[in-house]
């Protein structure tokens, strides 16, 4: 799963498929004119558009690389990890390399500035990115009993000023906050730490809240710490959750 959909990710996926169909001019428009790309199996980087046009041509008469986006993940310093299905096959057809690797992506003004090739995170973190990422879409979607089942029977949550919130307070107070204004949460992550059966994220975050009847909206900003637990048939799921959100002066 990609998560929700963003003009980023949209622009990734059109970068894939020019890749793919052998586009260069495509592909090559959707790039700063200072954009760093890897030379993935030669090592270094050329930059600008037209060393990637060179570098490109001279890898497709050697070989016929295929890559598919499978999951994007939104890191902080407006960067996106791409989890990428490759598939190379030498000129002949027969296949050298079929694996998953992560592309790391830095974008500049809605275009793409730097590409690097990265090992991807371990399976504990990349489903705790999927939980994250799930979590926001519910969040803006209103849909509570998705939400609840990513999250533990035992879960706290901690609001500033507030009395700490279990499962129960969480699933009364949601419906009511959707009902009453239009809700949307941007959350990036800044840090994932795995220890065991236990980890957490740190993310910063950006709330708009508006009245349904109509009115200014009101932005929040701030970070957030969030506890998951691994369960026993593996999944993780949100334990303790905290935020420091407040209200951005305008």
């Amino acid at each position: 799963m990609s998560g929700p959909s963003s003009p980023e990710i949209e622009l990734l996926r059109a970068a894939y498929a020019a890749f793919n169909a052998r586009d260069i001019d495509v592909a090559l428009a959707l790039m700063t004119a200072d954009v760093a790309w890897p030379r993935a199996f030669k090592g270094g980087f050329v930059r600008g558009p037209e060393e990637v046009r060179a570098y490109w041509s001279e890898q497709w008469s050697e070989i016929d690389p295929r890559v598919e986006p499978v999951a994007f993940y939104p890191e902080g310093g407006g960067s996106i990890l791409v989890e990428v299905h490759q598939v190379v096959r030498d000129l002949a057809g027969n296949v050298l390399a079929d694996d998953r690797v992560g592309h790391r992506f830095t974008l500049e003004g809605g275009l793409i500035q730097r590409m690097e090739v990265c090992e991807l995170p371990s399976a504990d973190e990349l489903q705790i990115r999927e939980v994250h990422s799930t979590w926001i879409g519910a969040v803006n979607a209103g849909d509570l009993g998705r939400l609840l089942t990513l999250m533990t029977d035992d879960v706290v949550f901690l609001n500033p000023g507030e009395q700490p919130v279990g499962r129960d307070g969480f699933a009364a107070k949601f419906p009511t906050a959707h009902q009453q204004l239009r809700i949307f949460c941007a959350s990036l992550l800044q840090e994932i730490v795995v220890v065991g059966e236990v980890a957490y994220t740190w993310s910063r975050d950006a709330l708009s809240v508006v009245p349904r009847p109509g009115g200014e909206a009101t932005l929040l900003g701030g970070h957030r710490l969030t506890v998951y637990r691994k369960q026993p048939e593996g999944r993780w799921l949100l334990a303790r959750d905290a935020h420091t959100l407040t209200v951005v002066a305008e």
